[in-house]
C-alpha cells in the first residue's frame, strides 16, 4: 500500500532539507518566455512557461523565492514527470486562489493529495512561496500542481526533490527448518514443500550439500513449491543432519537445515505380561480380562493367535496404539476337569523384530463344592 506524509510550510526563507535531494530546480538556466519542457534533465513539465522579475514577471505580487525566474501555470495545471522515482516533492507556490499537488499514479490516478489555500501574494498579508510537499516511502514520478481552470494563477520557484532508494529485495522461504521421522524397516517419510517467493520475483537454484537429501527441482522461478525428499533407508537409529540452499540469481541465499529422526524397528510388549484363570466348577465362568497390545518406536498393525482353541482373543487384530480398543481375553472351561491348564497368546506384527510376542495363559480348574458331612452320622 501506498502512503504519503504531506508538510504544508509557510517559509521565511527556509527549505525542508532534512532529506537528501536532489539538486534545487530555479528555471535560473531557462530563456524567459519558454516552456520549460524537457529542458532540465530527467524531469519534464507541461503547461510550465518560465517567468523574469522586471520584465514578464510581476514579481510585485509574484516576487521568486531565489534568483529571478519562476515558472507559471500558462494554459493549465501543472504536471512534473521524473525519469526515475522520486521519494519527496517540494515546490514554492505563491498563489492568488488555492493550489493543489497531486500525485499521480502511473495508471493516471491520484494516490494522494494536499492544497493550499487562500492568497499568498506580496502585499496579501502572508509570506509568499509557500512551500507544498508530498512524500511517499513507494516513489512515484508524477505530480501536478493545479489551481485556475484556465491557468496564470501562480508561480512555482524552487522545486526540490529526495531520491527514491528503492528498498533492498526480498528473497524468502515459508519455512526455516525441516524434520523428517523415519522408523527403520519402512518406506522413506514423504516429501516436504518449501515455498520460495521474492520482491520482485528472480530465478534461484537449489542446492542440496548432504547426498541423503534431495531437491525435486534444482531450479525455478518465484514464487515457486520446491518439494524436498529424504533416503534415511540406510541409516542407524539416531538423529541426521543436513540442508537445502536456494540461491537467488541476484546470490541472495537461504539455507534450510534438514534433520532426520531415525527410530529403530517396532518391538511389541503387552500388558498384562501374562494371564490366570481360576474356575471351581459349578461356578459363574470366569470374567474376560482386558489386553492392551503395544509397540515401541512407532505404532504397528497386528493380529493375534492362541496356541489352543480354548482361549480366545477378540478382536483378534488391530492397531497399536488405540487406547480406546477394548481388547479382551477368555477362556472356554466348559470341557475341562480339575487341574492346572496352560496355555499362550501370540501377537504377531510383520514390523516387529520381536514378532511373534507369547503371552502366557494359565487356567486352575478346581473341583466343585460338596455338603459338608456330619461326624455323628445319622440315627443319633
Amino acid at each position: 500500500m501506498r502512503t504519503a506524509v504531506v508538510v504544508v510550510y509557510s517559509l521565511l526563507g527556509l527549505s525542508g532539507a532534512a532529506m537528501a535531494q536532489a539538486p534545487v530546480l530555479d528555471f535560473e538556466s531557462l530563456p524567459e518566455g519558454q516552456a520549460a519542457g524537457t529542458s532540465i534533465s530527467g524531469v519534464s513539465f507541461t503547461n510550465a512557461t518560465v517567468l523574469q522579475s522586471a520584465a514578464s514577471l510581476n514579481d510585485a505580487e509574484f516576487p521568486p523565492r531565489s534568483g529571478n525566474k519562476v515558472v507559471c501555470d500558462i494554459g493549465g495545471p501543472i504536471r512534473v514527470e521524473f525519469s526515475r522515482p522520486v521519494k519527496s516533492f517540494t515546490a514554492y507556490v505563491t498563489h492568488s486562489q488555492a493550489v493543489t499537488l497531486k500525485m499521480i499514479a502511473g495508471n493516471g490516478g491520484v494516490i494522494t493529495s494536499i492544497t493550499v489555500t487562500g492568497d499568498n501574494r506580496q502585499g496579501s498579508g502572508k509570506t509568499p512561496n509557500e512551500a507544498i510537499q508530498l512524500t511517499s516511502d513507494s516513489g512515484f514520478a508524477t505530480v501536478e500542481l493545479s489551481s485556475a481552470a484556465g491557468g496564470s494563477s501562480f508561480t512555482v520557484d524552487d522545486i526540490t526533490t529526495a531520491v527514491f532508494v528503492p528498498p533492498a529485495p526480498k528473497f524468502f522461504t515459508d519455512v526455516t527448518s525441516l524434520t523428517f521421522d523415519y522408523v527403520s524397516g519402512r518406506l522413506a517419510p514423504p516429501p516436504m514443500s518449501i515455498f520460495v517467493s521474492s520482491e520482485p520475483d528472480v530465478a534461484f537454484a537449489v542446492t542440496t550439500p548432504t547426498p541423503w537429501i534431495q531437491a525435486i527441482t534444482s531450479r525455478g522461478i518465484t514464487p515457486a513449491n520446491v518439494s524436498v525428499a529424504v533416503h534415511p533407508e540406510r541409516f542407524e537409529p539416531g538423529q541426521y543432519f543436513g540442508s537445502v540452499v536456494f540461491t537467488s540469481s541476484r546470490n541472495d541465499r537461504i539455507t534450510i537445515p534438514v534433520t532426520v529422526r531415525v527410530a529403530a524397528k517396532p518391538s511389541l510388549f503387552s500388558s498384562p505380561v501374562s494371564f490366570s484363570f481360576r474356575y471351581r466348577k459349578g461356578d459363574a465362568l470366569p470374567a474376560s480380562q482386558l489386553i492392551q497390545v503395544g509397540a515401541l518406536s512407532a505404532n504397528v498393525d497386528f493380529f493375534v493367535l492362541t496356541k489352543d482353541p480354548w482361549v480366545k482373543v477378540t478382536p483378534d487384530f488391530a492397531t497399536t496404539g488405540h487406547l480406546d480398543l477394548n481388547q479382551r481375553v477368555s477362556v472356554d472351561v466348559s470341557k475341562f476337569e480339575p487341574g492346572h491348564y496352560e496355555s499362550s497368546i501370540y501377537v504377531y506384527s510383520t514390523e516387529a523384530t520381536n514378532s511373534p510376542l507369547g503371552v502366557p495363559v494359565i487356567l486352575d480348574v478346581t473341583a466343585p463344592a460338596t455338603n459338608e458331612a456330619n461326624p455323628r452320622g445319622q440315627g443319633r
